[in-house]
């Protein structure tokens, strides 16, 4: 958690250098890469660990303090080993969040965003003990689930640099909280 805070508030020097500016203006659209770090809470960071990934970000200004969003990416979590009735399992958890929503900047290049959407989260059980000839314990399938999610955050922009905090709502099973760094090019 002090590695993630570390690198917003790195990410937020970095973009004070340059005058603030909140999103693109009313009409004006924007496409950037973002990468993402995120950090699993609840029932969720029983099965994964620290997790990253890119995102691909769109933005649509409808005024000088308000834009539509649009996100598409792709989170991976570090696997996390455990044995359980002398069986041991490795799990890889990956996630693909395809969300929407609304961002309204409220003071000089700080901002809220909204965003709600699909996020489907597979995890793949890999067995790691010795062969017992049961193909069921040993060959476990992997399990993926699609739900709808809500993402609050607060974020600080600066010309085309962003950063953004939030916190994917999905269930007790996915929550996680992320730092997003994207930059911005304008389209038209």
């Amino acid at each position: 958690m002090k590695k993630i805070f570390g690198l917003f508030v790195l990410a937020l020097l970095v973009s004070s250098v340059a005058t603030a500016q909140f999103g693109p203006a009313k009409g004006k659209m924007t496409l950037g890469p973002a990468i993402e770090l995120s950090l699993p809470i609840g029932n969720f960071s029983d099965i994964a660990g620290f997790g990253y990934g890119a995102t691909a970000r769109f933005e649509y200004g409808l005024d000088q303090n308000l834009a539509l969003t649009g996100n598409v990416g792709y989170l991976r979590w570090t696997g996390k080993s455990f044995e359980e009735f002398g069986y041991g399992y490795d799990i890889s958890t990956y996630a693909i969040p395809i969300v929407a929503g609304v961002k309204y900047g409220f003071s000089k290049g700080w901002f809220v965003s909204g965003e709600i959407g699909l996020y489907n989260v597979t995890e793949s059980w890999d067995y790691t003990g010795p062969s017992l000839g049961y193909a069921f314990l040993e060959d476990l399938p992997s399990h993926s689930s699609t739900n709808f999610m809500l993402a609050p955050g607060i974020g600080y922009q600066s010309g085309p640099i962003e950063g953004l905090f939030r916190f994917y709502v999905v269930d007790t099973n996915a929550m996680n909280f992320s730092l997003m760094v994207a930059y911005n090019f304008p389209l038209n």
